[in-house]
């Protein structure tokens, strides 16, 4: 073989050789678009949901909640103060809020101590909980948005949650981002608290521009109507649980007290994805058979629940 014809050979390879390391290339980027868009569609919590809401602890003490709004386009930022007084869930006495974090890790139940705590005290229906890594899904710039998908922190996001809520985020215009300081609102009291150092008090119901947040607009719209049945014992258990489901978008037009029943939270409705909110908000078993009478939807409260409460 001449040299000029050899020099062209080794040319030939070595062009077929980039050509078939940028087809590997572009299968490798092509699998990774289908996984990503598997997970995407398999977001747990957003994809079932209106609106989301995410409770976060803040770098500062403050906690985060985020409500991710799909039908408006819009995100609802919540800044509240950590030296809130707060009744703690699970029946673990009375804290500063920015210390629930903590001790919902001290009591190996993690972040979900907090969402629970907020939902009971401030009537947010939080359905998700991040540690402060989940901040990013919120923020503007790309690369936090990264960092808050790929980035292992304590979460019951999951993956395809996390990049959901961060691409829906990408498209919302500054518009439609809302800031709330709850400290600057009539929910909250600034006050001396029970440890003599000042702080923020819980005062009456939650305002009405607030409730608007978080109502799941099918609800609030079809005016779903409750039976709430307290049979835990706890007399004023089922006016905290009617106060976290009208902020949903429901109406409590019946309130039961019963004798106690060694149960947890059971919810019948004749609505397969307004039983789905309803569980995963409170934690209810979804019971099969109809509500009494008219209503659309019945909630049984037990001795247990009231323990978790």
């Amino acid at each position: 073989m001449r040299p000029a014809q050899s020099k062209r050979l080794k040319r030939f390879k070595k062009t077929k050789t980039r050509g078939h390391f940028s087809l590997k290339k572009l299968l490798l980027l092509l699998f990774v678009f289908v996984v990503l868009f598997i997970l995407y569609r398999r977001s747990i919590h957003f994809g079932a949901l209106s609106k989301l809401t995410v409770v976060m602890p803040d770098v500062n003490g403050d906690v985060i909640v985020t409500t991710f709004d799909k039908k408006a386009e819009e995100i609802t930022r919540i800044e509240v103060p950590g030296d809130t007084l707060v009744t703690l869930s699970r029946e673990l006495g009375e804290w500063r809020l920015k210390s629930v974090w903590q001790l919902g890790i001290n009591e190996k139940v993690g972040g979900k101590l907090l969402a629970e705590t907020v939902t009971k005290n401030f009537k947010f229906p939080i359905f998700a909980w991040s540690e402060t890594g989940g901040l990013g899904l919120t923020q503007e710039d790309l690369l936090s948005k990264i960092k808050a998908i790929f980035y292992p922190y304590d979460t019951n996001l999951g993956f395809g949650d996390r990049l959901t809520l961060a691409i829906f985020s990408l498209g919302v215009r500054n518009a439609n981002r809302v800031e709330i300081d709850l400290s600057k609102t009539d929910y909250l009291n600034y006050t001396k608290l029970k440890d003599g150092v000042e702080g923020y008090t819980i005062s009456g119901r939650m305002p009405q521009n607030l409730i608007v947040v978080f109502a799941e607009p099918t609800m609030a719209e079809k005016g779903i109507r409750i039976i709430l049945k307290n049979n835990s014992g706890i007399k004023n258990l089922s006016s905290e649980v009617a106060g976290v489901l009208e902020s949903l978008g429901g109406k409590v037009t019946a309130n039961i007290e019963g004798n106690k029943e060694d149960i947890d939270c059971e919810v019948l409705v004749n609505n397969k994805i307004y039983a789905q909110i309803i569980s995963s908000l409170l934690g209810c078993r979804i019971k099969q058979g109809l509500p009494e009478g008219n209503f659309d939807l019945e909630v049984r409260l037990g001795e247990r629940f009231a323990k978790r409460f």
